[in-house]
């Protein structure tokens, strides 16, 4: 399409306990009490989680970005109304890499688990219900027994008119020292062949948050 669009995407990680230019920390506690111990020889396990962003910890789309066409925009739609070829065939118009560095050090004999959520903030979004899209990839080293977050199908990120928070999913990392997440958030912007004139000169910004909670079995 011919209509040229703008789009601004600020992916910005946010902490609540220390912020670094590239990434931040959280430290969190958990108390154990084993067979035959008191409050007065109370046990205390550690857990750290770090979170880094790739260059930096925004992402910015150039402007006039267009809708991202596909191999398969050759075929039309039958009965005139929108067509999306398969995700796989198109280019995100917004990509952020950041990695989650776990060091679950409770006693492993206790498969003791290190939450966190993944949250998209979104504080703006101009453009038209399902214009934008997004999906996450999460990975993990061979033999890490944690979980990763995986979005692999298209979500619509809603129109708001407020800021809104987006639940992306929950991991977890197991006993062990400098476990690695690593995660690609992707976003789509992919024609539809239908006149998208609406979302000229839009805006989209959010940020990444990461939150955590006690650790538990």
């Amino acid at each position: 399409m011919n209509n040229n669009k703008s789009l601004v995407i600020a992916v910005v990680g946010l902490v609540t306990v220390i912020i670094f230019a590239v990434g931040g920390t959280y430290a969190y506690f958990t108390s154990n009490i084993g067979t035959g111990e008191t409050t007065s020889t109370l046990k205390v396990a550690a857990g750290q989680l770090k979170i880094n962003f790739a260059n930096g910890n925004s992402v910015d789309i150039a402007e006039n970005v267009q809708p991202t066409a596909a191999s398969c925009d050759s075929k039309k739609p039958s009965n005139g109304g929108a067509y999306l070829c398969d995700q796989s065939a198109y280019t995100p118009v917004g990509v952020k890499n950041f990695t989650l560095t776990g060091t679950n050090s409770t006693d492993a004999t206790k498969n003791m688990k290190m939450p966190y959520t993944l949250i998209l903030s979104v504080s703006k979004n101009e453009f038209s219900a399902g214009a934008l899209k997004y999906s996450l990839t999460g990975s993990k080293t061979t033999g890490d027994t944690g979980s990763v977050v995986n979005v692999s199908t298209w979500k619509d990120i809603a129109n708001i008119s407020k800021a809104t928070d987006i639940t992306l999913g929950s991991g977890y990392f197991m006993p062990g020292t400098n476990k690695v997440h690593t995660y690609k958030l992707n976003i789509y912007f992919p024609d539809n062949h239908i006149v998208q004139d609406a979302d000229k000169n839009k805006v989209f910004s959010a940020s990444i948050k990461v939150t955590t909670s006690e650790i538990t079995k």
